[in-house]
């Protein structure tokens, strides 16, 4: 584990293959949940918004990567009102050429963002989630050119806990910067988990061989940290 080589090969074992049907399955149901076009925060303009106001909101996540103006530049964008279906609404921050920067987006209509979209080039790599509507991010998802993750935080502490989607490309990824920082949360997030394992309905056999290998692998790297 040492050399992250074990670890690995013991996370691609256990997700994918089932990364395709979780996807699927996952997918399907998230779809079906409209507050899940989401992002975090929970943010009520009674004017609209000002640039400075709206890039005042940053990525909560690290190694986020979205186009913003320097501060000269910021005298030369504009937000517009955005419509959405029913009482949706939210604000959109645009820079002087008119290309997308951030969308801040109520989808439910409650007066309250829940949607906080962060752009690149003009298109969007980066969405925060409030799914719950308790004004704090807890999903955070990947989009375009910025990714494919999409990761859940249940206890809202700004870390994930667990994959929606994720790419082997991005597993090698999060595995090393788990290894790196010597963070077992951040590894034990690539497992297959007890949510998992109720989406995929494994015969209990299997779903037992599975959680015995997960929490094998986890103690395994916590005693590399040791």
């Amino acid at each position: 584990m040492s050399e992250g080589g074990g670890g690995l090969t013991m996370i691609y074992s256990l997700r994918f293959p089932f990364h395709q049907t979780l996807g699927s399955l996952r997918g399907a149901a998230f779809a079906a949940a409209a507050v899940t076009l989401g992002a975090a925060g929970s943010m009520v303009f009674a004017a609209p918004p000002t640039t400075t106001q709206m890039l005042q909101f940053r990525p909560r996540q690290t190694e986020v990567q979205v186009s913003t103006p320097k501060p000269e530049e910021e005298s030369s964008c504009r937000v517009d009102l955005v419509k959405g279906t029913g009482k949706a609404s939210g604000w959109v921050l645009r820079d002087s050429s008119g290309i997308m920067l951030r969308r801040f987006f109520d989808t439910n209509g409650d007066n309250k963002t829940d949607t906080w979209s962060f752009f690149r080039d003009g298109v969007e790599v980066y969405r925060e989630i409030d799914t719950n509507n308790n004004g704090k991010p807890d999903q955070y998802r990947w989009l375009n050119s910025g990714g494919l993750k999409w990761g859940v935080d249940a206890d809202e502490d700004l870390k994930i806990d667990s994959w929606l989607a994720i790419s082997p490309e991005e597993v090698s990824h999060e595995l090393l910067r788990a290894i790196i920082t010597k963070d077992a949360a951040r590894f034990s997030s690539l497992l297959l988990n007890e949510s998992d394992l109720k989406t995929l309905e494994l015969p209990e056999v299997q779903a037992r061989t599975i959680r015995e290998k997960a929490n094998q692998a986890a103690a395994k790297f916590q005693s590399t940290l040791a």
